[in-house]
């Protein structure tokens, strides 16, 4: 049996005092740099992951609420079209007597329609096409006189409308390459039978300016992030270049289409032959093109919307980190050496300290590294590991502060939906474990939009902030103030007497008396009114809806809450009611 190897200590023996303190201080510092390099590195590939993923999932909800609030809109105008007299007259007319379009009547109210038409397209010059059709699919008016004549081939008519989307006229205009987006309205007439057709069409390059106004960008300004929407049948619809029409099966794009908003690293398909499957950081929201206001004619514009960033990339900084940190480790390593050699003493004592400090922060202590000041070498190292530490602390912080914003209204600086119900979760667990309740007061401006048509969007503004200063100011230690979205508002108040507790209808009383006080805005005095409903958790939850979760009961709550605010906007406005309190004939509440 071979006997086994002594470590060599023959060589180390030789060498002097000076020799081995200065290989040790190389080596020491060398351990410190890799050590802080390590959780330097990881601390930041996890911030990074976290931010750019954070990053990703608002990128992806911006653009899918973008698209469908465009959407939304292009259809609420043709609806709006569809219901105008004259483009009736003109359909009507047509379709039962083709032989009197040239009739003076009708000239009229074609010109007037044509010039609505064109009136639309030039105040939003997206539109590619725009037209009227009878029923039959032949085109009477439109954007385009060259289209005039031709036939829509649609899919036909049902009680619903024209389902989309079907190819249009008007492509001629554009290159080839260019796909469209078509949106069909019908139009009918007072029985609601479809008397025809309003059809318009939207560049895919449309779609791109959006997404390149929406998508966040690096500090150089260059987009290194990739967007997707996908379509019902898990095709890419958009992306980059050679994936359009791929089938793309991800789980990002069943979390989409489930409402699951969010981000998660998952592995990529190859998508094209320069593609290599590998993970994504990837953000997810769903579009849909049949949103409120919408109605008809964009059915088939249902996107899952997909941001995503290859994980090498997103890790890159906080790789090139701690590949740095270990190569300016490195250097001063021998750097200290040579001090090490000629100033052995000196420099053991100051290295142990700031090996004790290092190893103190990397067990977490809240210590900073010691300015040590003497031999420049190690007064480099200890304001290099603070300036170190500094910077990492800073972005730390800058890193709290865009979790902070992701949960505050831009404008207001209130609680935003998700931040309520982040908030309102803890409130709702302690009210349950110590038996008490929570009171849920929804509100708005009345008189708000008259302010908003009258004054700007910019008074608005000023007015919505002023009004978020006065509720802050309102309410009680404890108590929580969101903004939904518009002029509507949430107050979340602590009742431990449940729904008879009068301090919590006090607290939301002179809420309303706050806001209803007169507002300097812009040199001119402005009023509004203010309407609260409220309605108390659990009080308010019938046997059954005490079963369900925290959340899904706050939100039956919101909803109770929201219809009390309806009666009070239908029978008055400005009262401060409560789910279920008896009303008088008025449809005011009695004590």
């Amino acid at each position: 049996m071979a006997a086994p190897r002594r470590i060599p200590t023959a060589w180390l023996s030789r060498r002097s005092l000076r020799e081995r303190i200065g290989l040790g201080l190389a080596l020491l510092v060398f351990l410190v740099a890799v050590l802080l390099g390590g959780l330097i590195g990881k601390a930041s590939e996890l911030q990074a992951r976290n931010r750019i993923g954070q990053s990703l999932a608002i990128d992806a909800q911006r653009l899918a609420e973008r698209l469908t609030t465009e959407l939304a809109t292009r259809a609420r105008e043709l609806t709006l079209l569809s219901r105008m007299e004259s483009l009736r007259t003109v359909v009507s007319t047509v379709s039962i007597a083709p032989s009197v379009a040239g009739s003076g009547a009708l000239s009229v109210a074609t010109a007037q329609t044509q010039a609505l038409l064109d009136e639309l397209k030039r105040s939003y010059p997206a539109y590619a096409w725009i037209g009227v059709a009878t029923p039959a699919g032949r085109v009477i008016i439109a954007t385009d006189a060259a289209s005039v004549g031709t036939l829509i081939s649609a899919r036909g008519a049902n009680r619903d409308g024209m389902r989309g989307p079907p190819p249009l006229p008007g492509a001629q205009d554009l290159p080839e390459d260019v796909r469209m987006i078509d949106l069909l309205q019908p139009i009918r007439d007072a029985d609601g039978s479809v008397i025809g057709s309003i059809a318009a069409q939207l560049p895919w390059s449309w779609v791109r300016s959006i997404e390149k106004a929406t998508i966040t960008a690096d500090d150089d300004s260059v987009i290194r992030r990739e967007t997707f929407l996908v379509g019902a049948r898990d095709n890419v619809v958009l992306g980059p270049p050679e994936t359009a029409g791929v089938i793309l099966n991800a789980p990002s794009v069943a979390r989409a289409r489930a409402g699951l908003t969010g981000w998660q690293v998952e592995p990529w398909p190859s998508l094209n032959p320069r593609d290599a499957q590998r993970s994504y950081l990837t953000g997810a929201a769903f579009a849909v093109g049949d949103g409120p206001g919408a109605n008809v004619g964009v059915q088939g514009l249902r996107w899952s919307v997909l941001v995503r960033e290859a994980e090498e990339q997103a890790f890159a900084p906080a790789t090139v980190l701690r590949e740095t940190i270990w190569g300016v480790g490195l250097l001063v390593a021998a750097v200290f050496a040579l001090a090490g050699w000629m100033l052995a003493g000196m420099v053991t004592s100051p290295l142990a300290r700031i090996a004790v400090a290092a190893e103190r922060l990397r067990q977490g202590d809240d210590i900073e590294i010691p300015r040590i000041r003497g031999a420049t070498e190690i007064d480099s190292l200890s304001t290099s590991l603070r300036a170190l530490v500094a910077t990492l602390t800073r972005k730390q912080e800058a890193l709290d502060e865009m979790e902070e914003l992701a949960l505050h209204d831009p404008l207001t600086r209130l609680l935003n939906r998700h931040g309520l119900r982040l908030h309102l979760d803890a409130m709702l667990t302690q009210a349950k474990a110590t038996g008490s309740s929570v009171m849920l007061f929804v509100g708005d401006l009345d008189g708000f939009k008259a302010v908003n048509d009258t004054m700007g969007h910019q008074t608005g503004d000023q007015l919505l902030c002023l009004v978020a200063a006065r509720l802050k100011q309102m309410v009680r230690r404890g108590d929580l103030v969101a903004r939904l979205g518009g002029d509507e508002f949430v107050l979340a108040l602590p009742a431990p007497a449940g729904s008879q507790d009068m301090a919590a209808v006090a607290v939301a009383q002179r809420a309303q008396a706050a806001v209803m006080a007169p507002y300097q805005v812009g040199g001119s005095v402005v009023k509004v009114g203010c309407s609260l409903g409220g309605a108390c958790w659990p009080d308010h939850l019938s046997a059954t809806e005490r079963d369900v979760g925290l959340m899904e009961g706050f939100e039956r709550v919101l909803a109770h809450a929201d219809s009390v605010l309806y009666d009070i906007k239908r029978t008055g406005k400005g009262r401060v009611d409560l789910f279920g309190a008896p009303r008088n004939r008025a449809g005011e509440q009695v004590p």
